[in-house]
């Protein structure tokens, strides 16, 4: 049973489609569709050993256009790009992964940007005009 709730844990209706299985998309398809859409594409702690594009196809394909590579805050950076060094096209960035509300904040990426908008981090994460990801 999947239970949709608000704010207060109030019960506000089911869900009657499985939404935990696998989607039946590509990669290349979801990164395409997050630029159509104007978002960023990055792939997600991918120094873990699951749940990470490096633990389901053993590295990350060139051709795949990721914004960004996220580190967890189990791996230094400097440790990351010797142990992942196919990925110095990509910049590295850190963020929370947060699964529990005590994890929050716990990983942090600062952006040298001119406002706080998706379009100055999209241009911090290439480099352009000035704009850049601090070192995480």
């Amino acid at each position: 049973m999947q239970v949709i709730a608000n704010e207060l844990d109030e019960v506000m209706g089911f869900e009657d489609r499985l939404l935990i299985g696998a989607a039946d998309l590509t990669v290349d398809h979801v990164v395409g569709e997050i630029h159509r859409l104007g978002g960023v594409a990055v792939a997600s702690h991918i120094d873990r050993e699951s749940y990470s594009v490096i633990s389901q196809l053993g590295f990350i394909p060139e051709t795949l256009r990721f914004d960004a590579l996220e580190l967890s805050r189990h791996v230094r950076t400097e440790d990351a790009r010797k142990r992942f060094a196919g990925s110095r096209k990509w910049t590295f960035v850190r963020n929370s992964d947060a699964h529990f509300l005590d994890d929050i904040g716990l990983n942090t990426c600062e952006y040298l940007v001119e406002s706080p908008t998706l379009s100055e981090i999209s241009k911090a994460l290439k480099g352009a005009n000035g704009r850049m990801v601090c070192e995480t």
